[in-house]
């Protein structure tokens, strides 16, 4: 489907996703972003407070300091099982309010909470712990707060920022 059919006077962002500048009649939307898993979990849990990508959120050349809905993409960048062993069994206790198990496996092409941006850089060594992972050529470290879970549906993702409906706002209420 062709966002811009269906969102009228939408811009390419620097990530190359669509961005709409106003809402349609009648439906409110939220800016989202497709995250791999285990990152994308880790965001709205709070275990994650750095996204990282290789471009700065920008909308008409200003930074985005706003919620994000933060979708899980349809394939994992690998396991909750392959994370360090300390990080997975925080990240099953804040999810599944449990240890974790041999079966356990997070959703994919969902929706799973949002997160504010409240800033972004260069990354640097500082910022590993928070990005959950090492500084790589041209990193950004988005940084994020405000972390909250939603009940998941199901969202299409797309590349960099694009724009999710939202019918009804209680889609939104935190679990």
């Amino acid at each position: 489907m062709d966002v811009s059919t269906v969102y009228p006077r939408t811009v390419n962002t620097s990530g190359g996703g669509m961005l709409r500048q106003d809402l349609i009649p009648g439906m409110n939307a939220i800016l989202a972003l497709s995250v791999k898993q285990p990152w994308a979990s880790l965001l709205v849990v709070g275990l994650k407070t750095a996204e990282t990508r290789t471009w700065f959120p920008r909308r008409d050349g200003a930074p985005i300091r706003e919620s994000v809905l933060i979708c899980a993409s349809k394939e994992p960048a690998f396991s909750i099982h392959q994370l360090p062993q300390n990080l997975a069994n925080r990240l099953a206790l804040a999810w599944w309010d449990r240890p974790l198990r041999p079966t356990d496996e997070l959703p994919n092409s969902v929706a799973l909470g949002t997160v504010d941006l409240v800033d972004d850089r260069v990354m640097t060594l500082a910022d590993e712990p928070a990005a959950c992972c090492a500084v790589y050529p041209r990193a950004v470290a988005w940084i994020c707060a405000n972390a909250r879970r939603i009940k998941p549906f199901a969202v299409r993702g797309a590349l960099g920022f694009f724009p999710v409906p939202i019918a009804n706002a209680r889609v939104l209420e935190r679990l």
